[in-house]
């Protein structure tokens, strides 16, 4: 996983190609990094990602709290058709992300 740091006051975080428990950590400590510098925007990058889990939604949840905490838009993209999109639709979150699909 990576971060970027966008000009326009928004960070990115590029996922690996399996979001899953073995990321959980990582991905907590950069959330709670990311947050603490109030950006307006935070964007998960899935153009790597080839297969999520359950755990994997949970942690899209919980950056979301962390996120609404400071008015902070989040904001999912790059997201193939297929297995990961699938799963985000399954449960709903396309209802509570904004997702933007890989183009």
């Amino acid at each position: 996983m990576n971060i970027i740091e966008n000009g326009d006051n928004s960070t990115s975080i590029i996922l690996d190609d399996s979001f899953d428990f073995e990321s959980h950590k990582t991905f907590r400590d950069m959330v709670k990094g990311i947050i603490s510098k109030r950006p307006e925007k935070l964007i998960i990058d899935f153009s790597k990602v080839e297969y999520i889990d359950s755990s994997a939604l949970g942690m899209l949840m919980l950056a979301r709290q962390e996120a609404n905490t400071i008015d902070c838009q989040m904001k999912l993209t790059n997201i193939e058709e297929g297995h990961t999109l699938n799963v985000l639709k399954l449960v709903k979150f396309d209802t509570l992300f904004d997702i933007e699909t890989k183009a």
